[in-house]
């Protein structure tokens, strides 16, 4: 399984700035041409992608096509990349309860060559909260994903679930709540690959809907608190005083070098 899978597999590496938070991941090479499945969340707030092919090592700047953030799904574009190896993709429609699988990733975010993990599908059609325990990004609410008890860590997102043929069936989302530097859990979650893949031609047509944003999504660049929380919220920028509004979203800090800075935004 691993050996089929592999050559079509990358390494993400996303900077955060503006959180201080560096974040590793996986994806999978979908044309020679350098598309590239992955999940929202690795990309989600980032201001710096980078992708490494497991089988050249050679490393590519990417850029996002666009994002479906109800499915966890996103489209890179590995820039200037020509002749790569691709994943061969299955059919979800086919996983049953029972059905083996190998999780494909760059667990704990090392690189190099990918960790295989195997076990079986020991659900269908779950829906699960899922949130990314490094950005502390609000969780989503995730339909119709598989369920494995191979084992799961962090920068296995984005990575490929294999069938038996070699062929993947799902795309790693979300993992049962671990702590930093495990070797993972037995719950596991994946996007089903047909449908992963069916938003990534929505992406690749420019097609943007109610749930795909073509594009990075836009940034402001600042913190915002419910007026109910205004104390701590301005106390934690050096501001003590309440704002003269009971509704809203208040500003509880701007980023340096944001739009928000430029627009004259500020704490308060």
């Amino acid at each position: 399984m691993a050996a089929t899978v592999t050559p079509g597999l990358v390494d993400i590496n996303s900077t955060l700035a503006y959180q201080n938070v560096p974040t590793a991941a996986t994806g999978m090479v979908l044309t020679s041409t350098g598309l590239v499945l992955t999940n929202n969340h690795v990309v989600e707030g980032e201001t710096g992608t980078k992708a490494t092919v497991i089988s050249t090592g050679r490393t590519y700047q990417t850029k996002v096509l666009g994002v479906d953030p109800s499915a966890d799904v996103a489209l890179l574009q590995l820039r200037g990349a020509t002749g790569l190896r691709t994943v061969h993709i299955g059919n979800s429609a086919t996983a049953a309860l029972g059905t083996a699988i190998a999780a494909i990733g760059n667990a704990g975010g090392t690189g190099g060559a990918p960790t295989v993990t195997t076990g079986s599908i020991t659900a269908l059609d779950r829906t699960i909260e899922a949130s990314d325990s490094g950005t502390g990004a609000d969780a989503e609410t995730l339909h119709g994903m598989l369920q494995t008890n191979a084992p799961i860590a962090e920068g296995d997102s984005g990575g490929a679930w294999a069938n038996s043929a070699g062929q993947v069936i799902g795309m790693t989302t979300a993992a049962l709540t671990q702590n930093l530097g495990s070797p993972g859990t037995s719950q596991g979650y994946a996007v089903p690959i047909n449908k992963a893949l069916a938003i990534a031609r929505q992406i690749a047509a420019g097609h943007a809907s109610s749930s795909v944003i073509i594009g990075s999504t836009g940034f402001i660049g600042v913190g915002v608190a419910n007026v109910g929380q205004a104390s701590s919220c301005l106390a934690s920028n050096g501001l003590g005083y309440h704002p003269p509004v009971s509704a809203g979203a208040l500003v509880c800090r701007a980023l340096p070098g944001t739009p928000a800075v430029r627009a004259g935004l500020a704490a308060g």
